[in-house]
């Protein structure tokens, strides 16, 4: 369970890198980032870009050679990505399919498919006004097995606090499984300026969206066991260097002052 909680917010920041030609240089999109997880493995996501600005290509590229994928992006006629097929990257197999849905510009839904069109995950992603407020995560077709996510937020919108609960049809009392309040600085996230804005992607089957287009420095996370009482705690801490354009160079995270992780950006 240690080296799980270590890992926390690294799939959580897990960013990418990109790789651009010259046309579009200079805009402030990441060029690079080399992710170092102590104790663990190194792990490089490389990013191709479409003429306008739009990601092409997402490569992950880990060390020990287990997560070595490539996720090509399609869009719509309003430039929303409409799908991306998933390849192993050696073998350019294909082994998935994720389609969107929208409305009013916010991804509502997820589903990822086989690529024999066999089911494997569905997110259902709910908002207020815009503002997102949880997610569902639907491992059977109609959602008959899955979980909840549920957001909330502080008036200044500098914090936030993540609840999973093991049913999408949930109560406090018997199903929630942890809790994490997230602290956010004011400077831009490495997404800013591309139109992943509204996503991050990590080590999953979905497309994680980010509530917040700034970076989080802090969280405080419990686990809770079936009776609903705190099983485990822990803290961590995430720190930021930025550029003269207010977006991070490199961030650290700490728990127990012990050093978890790195991730190092260049940017065009």
């Amino acid at each position: 369970m240690k080296f799980e909680n270590y890992l926390f917010c690294f799939f959580i920041l897990l960013i990418t890198s990109c790789d651009q030609d010259d046309t579009i240089s200079g805009n402030g999109l990441l060029k690079k980032s080399i992710v170092f997880v102590y104790g663990g493995q190194e792990s490089t996501l490389l990013f191709k870009y479409n003429s306008n600005n739009t990601v092409s290509e997402i490569e992950i590229r880990d060390i020990a050679g287990t997560e070595d994928r490539k996720d090509i992006f399609y869009y719509n006629e309003n430039d929303e990505i409409s799908f991306v097929e998933t390849y192993r990257s050696e073998s350019n197999i294909l082994v998935g399919i994720t389609e969107f849905e929208y409305n009013n510009g916010l991804i509502v839904n997820q589903r990822r498919e086989s690529p024999s069109g066999d089911f494997a995950v569905e997110v259902i992603i709910n908002y207020d006004n815009g503002d997102l407020t949880g997610y569902e995560i639907c491992n059977t077709e109609n959602c008959s097995s899955g979980s909840y996510y549920d957001l909330s937020y502080s008036a200044s919108g500098n914090n936030m606090v993540e609840k999973w609960f093991s049913s999408s049809i949930h109560s406090e009392d018997d199903d929630l499984l942890s809790m994490t309040e997230y602290e956010y600085d004011n400077a831009k996230n490495p997404f800013f300026g591309s139109n992943l804005s509204g996503q991050v992607f990590a080590y999953n089957s979905f497309y994680r969206i980010l509530p917040n287009e700034n970076n989080f420095i802090k969280l405080e996370h419990e686990n809770y066991d079936n009776n609903g009482d705190v099983r485990e705690t822990f803290n961590q801490i995430i720190t930021h260097t930025y550029n003269n354009n207010n977006q991070p160079l490199a961030s650290s995270c700490y728990q127990n002052d012990n050093l978890v992780w790195e991730i190092f950006y260049e940017y065009y």
